[in-house]
């Protein structure tokens, strides 16, 4: 009984942490859409500064990063 429970506890946790906190185990990368811009994630990083991009050249602001 207390190892069900205790397992019941990790597996909530996990389920929390799954749904309320995708960037805890998946980093970002390519085009992304928050806060009504769309930055561009390398490496789970915003892009800044000027960058190639497929083969298109794009310029991120340095303060927003879009």
């Amino acid at each position: 009984m207390k190892r069900m429970f205790k397992n019941s506890i990790f597996f909530l946790i996990l389920l929390y942490l799954l749904l309320f906190c995708p960037k805890v185990y998946a980093a970002n990368d390519g085009w992304v859409y928050e806060n009504n811009q769309f930055y561009y994630y390398r490496d789970g990083n915003k892009l800044k500064g000027f960058q190639e991009i497929e083969g298109k050249n794009y310029f991120f602001s340095y303060v927003t990063s879009a």
